[in-house]
């Protein structure tokens, strides 16, 4: 074991939440360093190349109606690099029909019937009004009282009794796990609402030089650790002992303060008594997407589909994009609801033959793979369920018994890009503030 290594504050963990915290440390006046387990900074923000072209192998898309979010692109110029996903119409990939996504087009569809069309109506006139609500509020934490009911009740349940079961089955459920990889009994009705708001919001975003350089920008002023794994704590009344892990050599830090931003399983293991048992009930889902690089695909472009399509259930969020005219064709898809753990240890050949398999059913011929890659998260996205308001209460109230600890993640407040740098600047306020 090397020597100690005295810090003012430490931030475990590179994601959106960990940069956030550690910028608005520095902006306070304090010495943050981040020590980041991995060879980059981003957390779920994991850029890469296939076939020449941008892949996002972490979060596509971020919302049009997240304030912090856009102030922190302006500060870093990235409100220039912006490209524009359209989610106001669905490419039915199969028969590359346009779908909308509103309440009008599911009226239309063959797959619900005419009963739980009917009680759409009456659905949408109260729902709507609550999504609009809730998508004002997506990345700050839950306080009105409609919405904190919403948060005990689960959502399968919900929309049930409102709708109908196969507007569980056919409609909200894939679309919540396309955009969150895990299926509506899984959610609260709140967490539900949050999701379908993110998904019903007309314009999303990405970065044409890929999502990753958003995080590459805020670490860029930061004193970043890569490659530094934190594997033990040990508050006391003076500060908190950390013991990190650097290519297989241990060293001792000391700092005056930490700020715990990982998820909450991650986080659950550094810990000890009721806080890890609190933290260790949270829920993250997994995700497993494959990606390819192709000659062509005769639909439109770009082209996203929270659907697979009729026989094609193992398929889930298919996305098609294309540089321009000529250029290959880059598609992804996240495996559906139980597959993703089916597949989860499979051959990558497997797993990528499940995508190419329905590509060629959508081409109507076979498809040439240029280049393929498959992406596998353990923890995906925080999946709030019901009591998920409560139980972060608990999780804030247990961690202030711990000298000198604070946390933060999107798992705090609510899955979202947003939800994690407020609750990184909530967190370095806290610090700030003592």
């Amino acid at each position: 074991m090397r020597g100690r290594t005295d810090v003012d504050v430490a931030v475990v963990g590179g994601g959106l939440a960990g940069l956030a915290a550690a910028g608005r440390l520095l902006e306070g006046g304090r010495s943050p360093v981040l020590f980041e387990a991995t060879d980059r900074v981003g957390g779920r923000q994991r850029t890469t190349r296939l076939g020449g072209h941008v892949l996002e192998e972490g979060a596509v898309f971020f919302g049009s109606n997240y304030p912090t979010l856009s102030a922190k692109l302006r500060e870093t110029g990235l409100d220039a690099h912006l490209k524009v996903y359209d989610s106001r119409s669905i490419v039915n990939f199969p028969v590359g029909r346009q779908t909308g996504s509103d309440p009008a087009a599911l009226l239309r569809t063959p797959n619900l019937p005419v009963a739980e069309k009917l009680a759409l109506v009456p659905f949408a006139v109260t729902a709507l009004p609550l999504a609009a609500e809730i998508r004002a509020s997506l990345g700050t934490r839950v306080k009105s009282p409609g919405a904190r009911r919403l948060d005990r009740i689960a959502a399968s349940d919900w929309l049930t009794a409102r709708v109908g079961p196969r507007f569980v089955d056919e409609v909200a459920s894939p679309f919540m796990e396309a955009l969150g990889f895990a299926p509506a009994r899984d959610w609260s009705a709140l967490g539900a609402m949050q999701i379908l708001a993110f998904g019903g919001m007309a314009q999303l975003f990405g970065i044409r030089e890929g999502n990753a350089t958003f995080a590459t920008r805020l670490a860029d002023p930061l004193d970043v650790r890569l490659g530094t794994r934190v594997v033990r704590i040990a508050p006391d009344p003076a500060g908190i002992e950390i013991e990190v892990d650097a290519g297989g050599s241990t060293e001792s830090v000391r700092a005056r303060h930490l700020v715990l931003a990982v998820p909450a399983p991650v986080a659950a293991e550094l810990v000890s008594g009721a806080l890890r048992q609190t933290l260790r009930r949270f829920h993250f889902s997994s995700s497993i997407v494959a990606a390819v690089a192709i000659e062509s695909l005769d639909i439109g472009m770009p082209a996203v589909s929270v659907f697979g399509g009729e026989g094609h259930g193992r398929i889930r969020g298919i996305v098609a994009e294309q540089a321009g005219p000529g250029e290959p064709v880059v598609s992804y898809a996240a495996l559906a609801h139980p597959w993703q753990y089916e597949y989860f240890e499979a051959a990558d050949s497997e797993v990528v033959r499940v995508l190419t398999d329905y590509l060629e059913i959508v081409n109507d011929k076979p498809v040439d793979v240029i280049e393929s890659r498959v992406i596998r998260w353990e923890h995906s996205i925080p999946i709030p369920g019901p009591g998920s308001i409560p139980l972060r209460e608990e999780a804030f109230r247990l961690a202030t018994r711990v000298p000198h600890l604070d946390i933060a993640g999107d798992w705090t407040i609510s899955p979202s890009q947003e939800g994690a740098l407020v609750s990184g600047i909530e967190a370095a306020d806290r610090v700030v503030g003592i």
